[in-house]
């Protein structure tokens, strides 16, 4: 009994085995034995150099495919035909490389009598996806300066002064690429922020916390209020020039932090009535 549960110890640790292919992932060796198996789909949990050894095989051939991520999806496989390898050897060793999205397709043909054919999939897939969350991101302006009009003795004129606002609060959605195999993961993060007016773009680093939390910091690109240049300190003007014509709407670079929470379906869609 002892010597049993060893032996279940030690496979365990060694490979998996599914019906006539195991792979062994200490030595990095997978073998396929078509003759026991119809049909199989191996997801490989390590990345690396593997060597295949194929038997009880007539002929086959091999197609790897490297894995393309949809629109903020990584899970589905766009075909990309590499190499093509045909034998016609009882037993072949083959090297593969596997990367976080590879996928090789083995189909074969046994050495029966009458030959079957066979499919094998072995595939790794990324521990990284996509994340869409909502949240709200502050941006700190740095520079708060802004031109007004100023009276004196009837002549006005340009001054300078220091915008009382130095931050701006806007709701964002933002895309965060993470390993959601880890309960905190740090992470990319790209987002677009939101408002009546204008939009303002967000990259920078990202902390996720159990999949459903997301900071982040960053820069963002967003419009402010800014000195318009045709004037000047101290420049002479009309008494009708207004603070709108002496400022302008610019592109600015700031920094900013945020928070967003991944939500199950979209909290601002209406509840549907029965």
């Amino acid at each position: 009994m002892k010597s049993t549960f060893l032996v279940i110890i030690a496979v365990l640790f060694s490979g998996v085995v599914w019906g006539q292919i195991k792979v062994d992932t200490k030595n990095k060796k997978i073998t396929i034995n078509a003759k026991g198996v119809d049909s199989a789909d191996v997801v490989l949990d390590k990345k690396g150099e593997y060597t295949l050894y194929l038997e009880g095989l007539r002929s086959y051939s091999i197609q790897k495919r490297a894995k393309s991520y949809d629109p903020l999806k990584i899970s589905n496989f766009t075909e990309k035909v590499l190499n093509k390898l045909d034998g016609k050897n009882d037993a072949d060793t083959l090297p593969l490389r596997f990367r976080s999205n590879t996928e090789y397709i083995i189909t074969a043909a046994t050495d029966s009598t009458v030959p079957q054919k066979r499919k094998f999939i072995l595939q790794r897939e990324s521990d990284w996806s996509w994340t869409t969350t909502l949240g709200a991101n502050a941006v700190f302006l740095r520079n708060r300066s802004k031109f007004v009009s100023k009276e004196k003795d009837g002549v006005y004129s340009v001054a300078e002064i220091k915008d009382s606002k130095s931050m701006e609060l806007m709701p964002a959605i933002m895309f965060t690429l993470m390993n959601n195999q880890n309960n905190l993961s740090p992470g990319f993060t790209g987002g677009i922020g939101f408002n009546f007016e204008e939009l303002t773009v967000f990259t920078g680093g990202s902390l996720g916390i159990g999949q459903n939390i997301v900071l982040t910091g960053g820069v963002a690109v967003h419009r402010q209020s800014r000195p318009n240049p045709e004037y000047s300190i101290g420049q002479v003007i009309a008494s009708s020039v207004t603070t709108e014509n002496l400022n302008q709407q610019q592109y600015r670079v700031n920094p900013f932090i945020g928070i967003s929470f991944r939500f199950d379906k979209n909290p601002f869609k209406k509840a549907e009535t029965e």
